[in-house]
């Protein structure tokens, strides 16, 4: 969704109707998602538990809420799908050059680490030196080394 937004601005008038059409019920099944989230935490959540046969009126003093959650949440499910196949339809495909997480490949940073030479690393060589010398002349109490 903000990938879209940032998308629909970036364009400004030069978007296609559908782009904002999809923006804009994609906006309104996220806030009725919140709204649910919402409703379920308060209605439901924040009920006090109590032991024993209270416990049996609090599910059913809070089983009317949770069907009604329940219903609303299959109608934002078959709304979610309604989106997603009308953009399916009429083709509407998200830019293979966004920014979004769905296209964005995971990095891993500890992995240039293993293309830097010896002399390149800076500010390990105490640190090291210390390290060569407990692995090979030992330490007289047991000593457990993170590296």
């Amino acid at each position: 969704l903000k990938d879209a937004d940032k998308r629909a601005a970036a364009e400004g008038e030069n978007t296609n109707e559908g782009v904002k059409t999809w923006v804009k019920q994609v906006r309104e099944v996220a806030f009725c998602i919140e709204d649910i989230i919402d409703d379920y935490l308060i209605q439901v959540v924040q009920q006090p538990r109590v032991p024993g046969c209270a416990s049996l009126l609090h599910k059913l003093k809070t089983m009317i809420p949770r069907h009604q959650i329940a219903y609303e949440i299959q109608d934002i499910k078959s709304s979610v799908r309604g989106i997603s196949e009308r953009s399916k339809r009429y083709g509407f495909q998200p830019n293979s050059n966004s920014s979004g997480s769905c296209n964005a490949k995971w990095h891993d940073p500890r992995l240039a680490a293993l293309y830097i030479e010896e002399s390149e690393v800076v500010g390990f060589q105490v640190p090291r030196k210390i390290l060569i010398d407990w692995m090979v002349k030992g330490r007289e109490e047991r000593t457990v080394v993170s590296v």
